[in-house]
């Protein structure tokens, strides 16, 4: 667990005063991924996994598209879906990061820079969990959503009902 990116992780990284009880797990990882590459970079204990994370455009989400190329989509059912999660998406950066009264940027400006928690990282962040986040099940605690180094590299089908035993004593086991 302790290689894992998880609400945990982002909680011992920043404190109970950012990563308050009760914080959205995604919002919390997603903080962390931005702090892990964007500011500790080379001295991030993640950067070798950091390092083969994909770019936006290699993944290529329909969040992340123009509304030109989001035209293509007219009359689909993904189109309403898209952009109300890139409004949710927005609401939430805006909300968490730059709210000019108590955003992490106002409250926190040495720790939490636009120029670096900028909502272009924000979609970074968002992409890497969107597409390789796992629900770890049988921790003491319940599940957590986590980032777990090179598991997200493992081929899947979106159909499996195979998840990662996370439990922390014994060996790691694989269920179906």
């Amino acid at each position: 667990m302790s290689m894992c990116v998880t609400i945990k992780s982002a909680r011992d990284t920043f404190g109970r005063e950012v990563i308050s009880e009760g914080m959205n797990e995604y919002l919390a990882i997603a903080l962390q991924l931005i702090h892990e590459r964007y500011v500790r970079g080379e001295g991030s204990f993640y950067k070798p996994y950091l390092d083969v994370l994909p770019e936006v455009e290699e993944v290529n989400p329909t969040f992340a598209w123009s509304d030109e190329d989001l035209e293509f989509l007219e009359g689909s059912p993904v189109l309403p879906a898209t952009k109300s999660l890139q409004m949710k998406l927005k609401r939430e950066w805006e909300a968490l990061v730059a709210n000019d009264v108590d955003g992490l940027a106002s409250r926190f400006p040495d720790r939490f820079p636009l120029e670096t928690f900028s909502y272009e990282n924000w979609v970074w962040a968002f992409t890497m969990l969107f597409s390789r986040a796992i629900r770890l099940r049988n921790l003491r605690e319940g599940e957590a959503l986590a980032m777990v180094p090179y598991a997200d590299l493992i081929n899947h089908s979106p159909f499996s009902g195979a998840y990662v035993d996370a439990r922390e004593v014994g060996d790691w086991l694989f269920k179906d």
